[in-house]
């Protein structure tokens, strides 16, 4: 069965969403129009209820008392220090910002990662068979493992009677491989 990596419809989603974002910022009276966010954005509109419904359950969950668990227990200490300054950054709009920022960073990243190490191994299925440790830091990383656990379950190639993909990349943000489809085989 081919899986289909990229998609050349994502770099202009992104695109998209990006001069959408601007132009929403630049004029931001239009979010008031009742739905058009919805409608405009709906998965970003499903991304933000999830993440809001996760903060909302951090939020209920944290113990000032105890040290925090990670950055939205540090963010949330933070605020409850300046509860009294109306100045402060340290709010619920600064902090849903920083956790959308952060998980957004992460998703697209760690997926664009995965793409391109995908397209490698199969233009480069010679080095499939080949495990060598690059150090205990880098058998840490979350995504390194993952790939690795990939590597060691299935071989890839490409597709019979599928084109050579290209490893040249689709210029937006950030550079993802052209589409490519790709063939998982359990080892």
């Amino acid at each position: 069965m081919a899986l289909l990596i990229g998609d050349g419809l994502w770099s202009v989603v992104i695109f998209t969403a990006i001069f959408l974002l601007l132009f929403l910022n630049a004029v931001p009276v239009l979010l008031r129009i009742p739905g058009l966010p919805g409608k405009a954005f709906p998965k970003l509109t499903a991304f933000i209820n999830s993440l809001d419904k996760m903060l909302i359950e951090h939020k209920t969950s944290w113990d000032p008392t105890q040290s925090p668990r990670d950055l939205t227990d540090a963010f949330l200490a933070e605020m409850e220090k300046a509860k009294e300054n109306p100045e402060s950054t340290f709010n619920d709009q600064n902090l849903r910002i920083v956790m959308f920022d952060l998980f957004g960073a992460g998703i697209v990243t760690s997926s664009t990662t995965l793409s391109w190490a995908l397209l490698l191994m199969i233009l480069h299925p010679d080095v499939q068979s080949r495990r060598a440790c690059l150090g205990e830091p880098l058998a840490r990383m979350e995504l390194f493992l993952f790939f690795t656990c990939l590597l060691q379950r299935f071989s890839f190639s490409v597709p019979a009677g599928q084109p050579r993909p290209s490893d040249q990349g689709v210029y937006a943000l950030p550079v993802t491989p052209t589409p490519y489809e790709l063939c998982a085989v359990v080892r």
